[in-house]
């Protein structure tokens, strides 16, 4: 299920219910509630009053709720969990009205089937994986990938050491696509790894003090690029590498919530 900008910031407000005040009315939902119900659809954010996150990466400053809301809801766009969601939502009595009147005026049909609300022109059974394996000019394919990005790019690269991947992450950076890196925190990483210091980089170990040997990049919550290929001149140059691009939303969404799960652990 996939919808248009315009969609997505007419539910915002929605989903967000009244503005506060002394006495808020029964459909507002603050940060911390709204952090709390996206956790429900694959979401890893914990909300935590004393350190004031989650915070954008962007500025460094806490999400206001309109700023996390949108976010939330762009990255969920085109995925099961959207549909879920939503469905949800509309059979919240709070917000059936207003979310039904946006998705019938965007061409959806949501119909109440016995007692429930749903959207019936969304063939929720339909998903289309692609798997692509790559073997040589690695470099070059992942580099396309990360310039269709529009939402997300998150990165678990046990060894990242290659220049080459920067522009292409600072121009995405500067559009407001939200970067994270995690990469091995070893002597490696230390002494010839990128400096990372424009993004929001963690550095991790291994559960058993074993090392972080994952290699996983996901772009929008959508498509997986995994393989043996670090993010290395060795691997670009020297080695024999694979690198394969799936372009499907439940194998996106295992590796993010496995990214977020490694992400939580410093």
């Amino acid at each position: 299920m996939k919808l248009q900008e315009l969609a997505i910031q007419q539910l915002v407000p929605i989903i967000n219910g009244g503005e506060y005040s002394a006495t808020p009315s029964s459909s507002y939902r603050g940060l911390k509630a709204l952090v709390t119900l996206f956790q429900r659809y694959g979401r890893g954010e914990v909300y935590d009053y004393v350190r004031q996150e989650p915070k954008n990466p962007i500025d460094g400053r806490p999400y206001s709720r309109t700023a996390y809301t949108t976010m939330a809801l762009r990255e969920m766009n085109n995925t099961d969990q959207l549909y879920n969601f939503l469905s949800d939502q509309l059979n919240n009595e709070l917000y059936t009205s207003d979310i039904k009147n946006v998705l019938t005026s965007h061409g959806y049909n949501v119909e109440c089937i016995a007692k429930k609300w749903t959207i019936t022109n969304v063939d929720v059974n339909h998903t289309t994986t692609t798997v692509d394996m790559s073997f040589a000019e690695n470099r070059d394919k992942i580099l396309a990938c990360l310039n269709n990005a529009q939402v997300s790019i998150d990165i678990a690269m046990a060894w990242f050491t290659s220049d080459a991947f920067l522009p292409i992450l600072l121009q995405k950076q500067s559009e407001n696509v939200r970067i994270r890196i995690i990469v091995n925190n070893d002597a490696v990483n230390a002494l010839h790894g990128c400096d990372l210091s424009s993004f929001n980089v963690k550095k991790i170990r291994g559960n058993h003090g074993g090392i972080m040997h994952d290699k996983l990049c996901i772009i929008d919550n959508q498509i997986l690029l995994t393989g043996s290929y670090n993010w290395s001149e060795n691997a670009e140059n020297k080695n024999v590498e694979n690198v394969a691009k799936i372009q499907d939303n439940a194998a996106a969404s295992a590796a993010t919530r496995e990214f977020n799960r490694l992400w939580g652990t410093v």
